[in-house]
């Protein structure tokens, strides 16, 4: 189900295996980015979601301060439901930092450690996803 189509993040909600998926496409704006993951977090309350993947393949940047807004929100994401969050992971250095520097400040905010991992492939990360109990 298609939840959010703009020009530089989709979000589709797969009911059946419970899992939100964010595309990202590019260079997007501060204000486009936590209204992406202000949907995701809306969406969380609404349906169940289990897992996440973040297609970051295509992603250009995120500035440091909306990684850390998204990160911000796990510990809801989490009360909401959330297990597991995978990362397919750009070729484009910056945008690999940007979600190290995700992964990094949610580590911070809570505890659970193979809650977030990064892929070379959707193939890999809906793999991981699918083998939650």
């Amino acid at each position: 189900m298609k939840i959010l189509e703009e020009k530089f993040v989709n979000i589709d909600y797969d009911a059946a295996s419970e899992t939100l998926i964010q595309t990202w496409l590019g260079f997007i704006s501060s204000e486009n980015f936590r209204n992406a993951i202000d949907k995701t977090v809306d969406i969380s309350r609404e349906k169940n979601v289990r897992a996440i993947i973040s297609d970051t393949s295509q992603l250009s940047i995120v500035r440091r301060e909306d990684t850390e807004y998204a990160a911000s929100v796990m510990p809801e994401l989490i009360q909401n439901g959330l297990k597991r969050m995978a990362f397919v992971l750009s070729e484009n250095a910056f945008a690999q930092m940007s979600v190290k520097n995700f992964s990094t400040q949610t580590k911070e905010k809570v505890e659970e450690n193979e809650l977030v991992k990064h892929f070379a492939s959707m193939e890999l990360a809906k793999k991981w996803i699918n083998s939650v109990s």
